[in-house]
């Protein structure tokens, strides 16, 4: 059993302060909003680029069988009238293939995720 991690506190910063793997900002228009999300399955939310609010949860994943898993490169595509929530899982504890003294490869899984609801961004 994985043990959960424990929830980082909501807070306003720079962007200078933001540390996050393959980052991806989705402009949003009709909220004049800028929404950046990637590695770690964590949202932060922006009207200027220079400050943002976060992290927030971006999907919930208990009791499915993704709970758990790791969030790599994750991005946010509006297409037509539905939003999409792009990443990689990767399960660190089962690996397909192991480099010794170079690397380890967990199972990894693209997955594209539909919003059910609307201003689920």
């Amino acid at each position: 059993m994985r043990t959960p991690r424990q929830e980082p506190k909501i807070q306003t910063v720079s962007l200078e302060e933001i540390s996050m793997s393959d980052p991806y900002i989705y402009p949003d228009n009709k909220s004049h909003t800028y929404y950046l999300t990637g590695t770690g399955g964590r949202q932060y939310k922006s009207k200027d680029l220079k400050m943002w609010t976060g992290p927030y949860p971006i999907i919930v994943l208990s009791g499915t069988w993704m709970d758990g898993l790791f969030i790599a490169a994750a991005e946010i595509h509006h297409i037509g009238n539905k939003y999409y929530y792009a990443g990689t899982w990767s399960d660190h504890n089962t690996l397909i293939e192991q480099v010794p003294r170079r690397y380890n490869v967990p199972r990894n899984q693209t997955q594209l995720l539909v919003a059910i609801r609307r201003g689920a961004f």
